[in-house]
């Protein structure tokens, strides 16, 4: 399951859209939408010609002066030039207003608070990720998409709508500004599940642990109160382990290591004391029996009373 993708769609308020009413509708719907804006917003422009919103950016700083707003947004399938498409790029916007400026038929409808949370994607990484496309521009053919200058053209061809298709089974190519921060939402979700997440998870058949989105290498971890190791790739280890001069049986069936317990391999019986070791050249004693293993750790003897040469050797714990 891509998690992302599911948080993208609840940080815009249940769904990704490539339309600009449904975009605002879907925050609206749960009490998202008002006329004071905020970093993160979704900020929504009214179209006199169409007679309902047409276009959307993210905003991303806001100052107040008195009972004026300066805001700086970053908007798709747009130009540099306030209220302006005239472009087909995404570019960095400046709009200066008052409160009762905003709302109606006024160019600036409304602002759309998407729900940042540890299970979405915080404002800073939503805001981040809308920056770092300014400058892109769309695509003259369904090529060289990722490039943020190459194959320039006005038909409406970009990654982001590429996306979208594939994602969304929406349109490629379409007026793409509600696309755009579709498309933003998904990736900074996904950049805050990678850099947040900790668990275990099964990468190409084999398992690991990831801490703050990178992956337990090398080492020990305790984890739950049970013990694992990894390899240098981030692998979790099972069956026999081998640290300095000590063996260590990691469970096939969970990779914990097992430890204070006799183990039974191949016919063979062995003993892994209480820190997990293998016991070596040394005496065991359970239910009142002596028993033996030799240097390579198999069991050789057992005894009902206590063997001569005990202390010498000792008794593994």
């Amino acid at each position: 399951m891509d998690n992302a993708f599911t948080a993208g769609k609840k940080l815009l308020g249940g769904s990704y859209s490539q339309y600009t009413p449904s975009g605002k509708s879907l925050l609206a719907q749960k009490g998202r939408m008002g006329k004071i804006p905020h970093f993160g917003d979704k900020v929504y422009f009214y179209s006199p010609k169409l007679k309902r919103v047409s276009h959307v950016g993210i905003v991303v700083s806001v100052n107040k002066d008195n009972d004026r707003y300066d805001i700086e947004t970053v908007e798709g399938n747009t130009s540099s030039i306030a209220f302006d498409r005239n472009g087909g790029c995404v570019a960095k916007k400046r709009y200066s207003f008052a409160i009762a400026e905003v709302g109606g038929a006024n160019r600036i409808n409304c602002f759309c608070s998407p729900f940042f949370s540890e299970d979405t994607c915080t404002a800073g990484g939503f805001v981040k990720v809308a920056l770092e496309e300014v400058g892109y521009e769309e695509k003259a053919s369904n090529t060289n998409l990722e490039d943020k200058h190459g194959n320039r053209g006005d038909k409406n061809y970009t990654k982001y709508g590429a996306w979208y298709k594939e994602k969304c089974g929406g349109d490629h190519p379409a007026y793409w500004c509600e696309q755009y921060v579709s498309w933003c939402a998904y990736m900074a979700c996904k950049a805050y599940n990678e850099t947040s997440r900790s668990g275990w998870v099964k990468v190409a058949d084999r398992w690991q642990y990831i801490i703050t989105g990178g992956p337990i290498k090398g080492q020990w971890a305790e984890v739950d109160g049970r013990y694992y190791v990894f390899d240098n790739s981030g692998n979790m280890i099972t069956g026999w382990f081998k640290s300095e001069d000590d063996w260590y049986y990691m469970n096939p069936a969970d990779g914990a290591m097992l430890s204070g317990q006799w183990l039974k391999l191949d016919g063979v019986d062995y003993y892994l004391t209480k820190s997990g070791v293998m016991a070596k050249n040394v005496y065991i004693l359970t239910d009142s029996v002596y028993y033996k293993v030799d240097d390579s750790g198999k069991l050789v003897e057992e005894y009902k009373s206590v063997p001569a040469d005990v202390e010498s050797i000792g008794i593994a714990e």
